[in-house]
Formats: structure tokens, C-alpha cells, sequence
């Protein structure tokens, strides 16, 4: 059995030492830049990096045994793209043992410029697309893989405002 989760919140404080493996969409700067260098000052391992998303992009970054956080350093990605990158770190996370995941959400690539109600129904169809995409490897990898937990987090309400409850797959 898996469950995906939906929180509004900060990846760092609900995600590092919580989950396994922390993916974060984003560049150095971001809004959460805080919560990234705060970690950068708590964890001996990060504390050799400068501008993470730059010189560590698209690896696992061990902070503590069997726990890692990824910095993915993409504002925007398409359909196709954000399915490779989550299916990549679905799969590694699976070789490393790790059973639970959190991650920022990507806007889609193929519609920016938007005005507001046109941004938040973009938004939404995003938000729509992961659920679908997770939910649908979770369903074929049942068997097969120790991932029980995924939480999506934002600071907006994003993934909140679509999904009020945990989706359970495999009861």
C-alpha cells in the first residue's frame, strides 16, 4: 500500500528528516532559499556548496545516512520532461531503498505568460498531471517497490486546493 499526501507548507521544515528523498524544482534564490542554505549551514555534507542548484543539479546530495535531498534546477518543464525526471527519481529511489518522498511542484513549460485565472487553471491541470503520473507508476510498481509515502508540498495552496484528502493506492 501507498499513499499520496498534499500539504501546504515548506519542503524544509515538513520534508528534511521526514521524508527519504526531498526533490526540489526550483534555482538558487528561490523563495525558499532560506530553508536551502539554512540546511547548507546545518549539514556538514552541504556545507561545501555555494549555489546548489549550479553545482550539484539532478543529484542525490546525502545530508544524513539514507536520507537525500535533489535540486532540480527547473522553473518550468513540459509534460514529457517532468514524466522522465519523476519516473528517474521514482526508479532511483527504488535502487536506494528509500521509501518515502517529497516534492515541489513545476510549472508546465508549454503555457507561461498567463494572467491570474488562467495561471491558477494551469496550475491545476499541473497538479492534475503528477497525481495522475504518481499514482499510475505507484499502481504498475505495486509489487515491486518499497515507496509508501509521497507528499506533494507547496507554499501556495496548489496541490491543497485539488486534493483535500491522501490518495491510498493498493487497499
Amino acid at each position: 500500500m501507498a499513499t499520496i499526501n498534499f500539504k501546504r507548507g515548506d519542503i524544509f521544515k515538513q520534508g528534511i528528516n521526514h521524508y527519504d528523498l526531498c526533490i526540489l524544482y526550483g534555482h538558487d534564490g528561490m523563495a525558499f532559499g532560506h530553508g536551502l542554505h539554512q540546511m547548507i549551514e546545518d549539514y556538514a555534507p552541504m556545507r561545501t556548496l555555494e549555489r546548489p542548484f549550479e553545482e550539484n543539479p539532478n543529484e542525490l546530495i546525502f545530508y544524513e545516512e539514507n536520507r537525500a535531498l535533489v535540486l532540480v534546477p527547473k522553473d518550468y518543464m513540459s509534460d514529457k520532461e517532468l514524466e522522465k525526471n519523476l519516473n528517474h527519481w521514482l526508479t532511483t529511489s527504488d535502487k536506494q531503498n528509500f521509501s518515502s518522498i517529497a516534492l515541489t511542484g513545476v510549472r508546465n513549460s508549454v503555457k507561461t505568460n498567463l494572467n491570474a485565472e488562467e495561471g491558477a487553471k494551469n496550475d491545476d491541470q499541473r497538479v492534475a498531471f503528477i497525481v495522475c503520473f504518481l499514482q499510475k507508476w505507484l499502481i504498475e510498481h505495486r509489487n515491486k517497490t518499497g515507496i509508501k509515502d509521497i507528499m506533494l508540498i507547496a507554499m501556495s495552496d496548489n496541490f491543497t486546493r485539488n486534493f483535500s484528502k491522501p490518495i491510498i493506492i493498493g487497499e
